[in-house]
């Protein structure tokens, strides 16, 4: 629809203005990561499922309510085991990191 047009053009232009704001004060840009995300919430879990261009596709989770880390690593396991048949292996880099490593 029109709207969600315009939703996505109003976020490339905040970014682009960000990014003209930036390079004035003397910041490049070397990288770019184009990514897309689809968010799914299970209880207190958010799971988000970002799909990245030359990457491929990975599962954040992340604990919404507050509470102590054990009750949030039972939270994480809890999650883990259903979805886990579906998953490939743990990753403990960061996007720019692989998309580096791609590069080489």
């Amino acid at each position: 629809t029109q709207k969600e047009i315009k939703e996505v053009k109003d976020k490339f232009e905040i970014t682009s203005n960000l990014e003209n704001d930036l390079n004035k004060y003397g910041f490049d840009s070397k990288y770019t990561i184009n990514k897309l995300r689809k968010n799914f919430k299970y209880d207190s879990i958010q799971l988000s499922i970002d799909s990245i261009k030359d990457l491929g596709d990975f599962l954040e989770l992340e604990h919404l309510a507050p509470t102590n880390h054990e009750d949030a690593w039972a939270d994480f396991n809890k999650v883990l085991e259903q979805v886990k048949e579906h998953l490939g292996y743990e990753i403990e880099k960061d996007y720019l990191d692989l998309l580096k490593e791609t590069m080489i």
